[in-house]
C-alpha cells in the first residue's frame, strides 16, 4: 500500500507524522491498532479541493508546496473541484504551473468536462476519476440497512454497488485514458473495493462524503438578506477554522458538514477490516484527516 497525505496549506508539511495521533482522537482506544495498519512513511501530497473552488491553493501556496514536494521528494496530486467557465479560467494559472512543473502531474477530475478539456490542452496529465463521480448509496438516515439489504437482490445491489465498479464505466475510463479510480468506503458496503486490475485505485480515509453542492451553508455565516446564499460572492474561508456537528438520535454515523460538503467518519470495524483486507494489495490510501 501506499500512503497519501491531503494538505490544505504549505505550512501543514510539518504534521505528516500526525497521522496516527489524529486516529487515535477520531477512534480513542480503536486509533492506535487501526495506524498500525497504516504504512509508515508518507510519499505523497494531496492538495486542492474536490468540492469547492474557493479552497483550492492560490498560486503562490501551489509554488510552495512544489518546492517543498522537490527538496522532500515528495510526489503531488491536485485534486479539483466541479467547475464553471469562470471556474475553470480561474485554475488555468494552477494547471499553466503544474505543466511547467510535471508535464505528467497527477490531476482527480470531479467534472467531465474539466476532464476532456484537460486531455485536450494538458495530454500528459496523469488523470483520475475523482470520487463525486462515483454515485452510489451513502444516506445515513438509513434506519436499519441490513434488514434493508434482505429485502431483495436489487436492494442489495444498491446499498453494495456504484459507478465505479460498472464494467461499462470502467471501459470507458480506459477509452479516455483515467488512469486511476478515486472512491470511499461506502458505509453499508463491503470493506473491499474493486478496479485493481485495470486501474490505479485510491481510497480516502477515515471520511466519506453523503452529498455536497455549490452553495455553502458556512460561507453564509457572515451574510445577510439577500446575499445569503448567493453564488460568487467572497468567501473567507471559515471553513477552514470551523466544523459543524450534525446528529440524530437514530443515526449509526457521525456526520459532520466541513464548508459545502457533509461527511462521514468511517465506523472503527469497517476500517479496521478494510485495511486487513488491504495489507497485500497494490492500493493508495489517501489521509484527509489533516484537511477536512
Amino acid at each position: 500500500m501506499e500512503l497519501a497525505v491531503h494538505l490544505r496549506d504549505p505550512s501543514e508539511l510539518t504534521a505528516l507524522d500526525g497521522v496516527a495521533q489524529h486516529l487515535t482522537g477520531l477512534y480513542g482506544a480503536d486509533g492506535p491498532e487501526i495506524a498500525r495498519r497504516l504504512p509508515r512513511r508518507t510519499r505523497r501530497v494531496y492538495v486542492g479541493d474536490e468540492f469547492c473552488l474557493n479552497r483550492l491553493p492560490s498560486l503562490r501556496e501551489l509554488n510552495r508546496f512544489l518546492e517543498e514536494a522537490k527538496a522532500g521528494k515528495w510526489k503531488l496530486t491536485i485534486l479539483t473541484p466541479p467547475l464553471t467557465d469562470e471556474g475553470l479560467d480561474t485554475c488555468a494559472p494552477l494547471f499553466e504551473r503544474l505543466e511547467r512543473g510535471d508535464p505528467a502531474t497527477e490531476v482527480v477530475v470531479n467534472d467531465w468536462g474539466l476532464l476532456v478539456y484537460l486531455k485536450t490542452r494538458y495530454p500528459d496529465f496523469r488523470l483520475a476519476a475523482g470520487r463525486l463521480l462515483n454515485k452510489g448509496f451513502k444516506d445515513p438516515r438509513l434506519p436499519e440497512p441490513n434488514k434493508f439489504s434482505q429485502l431483495s437482490r436489487e436492494a442489495e445491489d444498491l446499498l453494495k454497488g456504484c459507478t465505479f465498479d460498472s464494467a461499462d464505466f470502467q471501459e470507458k475510463m480506459l477509452q479516455m485514458q483515467v488512469e486511476r479510480l478515486e472512491r470511499d468506503l461506502f458505509p453499508y458496503g463491503e470493506p473491499r473495493v474493486k478496479g485493481l486490475e485495470s486501474f490505479g485505485v485510491s481510497v480516502y480515509l477515515p471520511f466519506g462524503y453523503v452529498t455536497s453542492g455549490r452553495v455553502c451553508w458556512l460561507s453564509s455565516f457572515h451574510s445577510s438578506g439577500k446575499s445569503k446564499f448567493s453564488l460568487g460572492k467572497p468567501c473567507d474561508r471559515l471553513c477552514s477554522r470551523l466544523s459543524l456537528d450534525l446528529s440524530r438520535p437514530e443515526w449509526k454515523l457521525r456526520v459532520f458538514q466541513s464548508g459545502n460538503g457533509i461527511f462521514y467518519l468511517y465506523p472503527a470495524s469497517l476500517l479496521g477490516s478494510f485495511l486487513e483486507w488491504a495489507q497485500r494489495r497494490k492500493l493508495r490510501l489517501v489521509y484527509q484527516g489533516l484537511a477536512v
